[in-house]
């Protein structure tokens, strides 16, 4: 499993090309402000990857282990 990579402005900006926005302002306008817009959630810091990994990489539900993929999916 590979880690996750950040994408380049570069490469940021041929993805946003390719959908037809010329920036991520643009991307995201159709969304209501009161969707974007959400105060006081109470969320703890970030952690790093490795972090996660420490805490969740050993977890099992039964016969199937989790695998964690920092790409933007899970898998069992």
């Amino acid at each position: 499993m590979g880690s996750y990579i950040a994408s380049t402005k570069q490469e940021q900006q041929e993805m946003l090309k390719t959908i037809g926005c010329n920036n991520f302002e643009e991307l995201f306008s159709q969304i209501p402000v009161k969707v974007k817009k959400i105060d006081n959630l109470n969320l703890p810091e970030g952690m790093s990857e490795l972090e996660i990994r420490r805490i969740y990489g050993n977890y099992g539900f039964g016969k199937y282990s989790l695998s964690i993929d920092f790409s933007g999916s899970w898998s069992i």
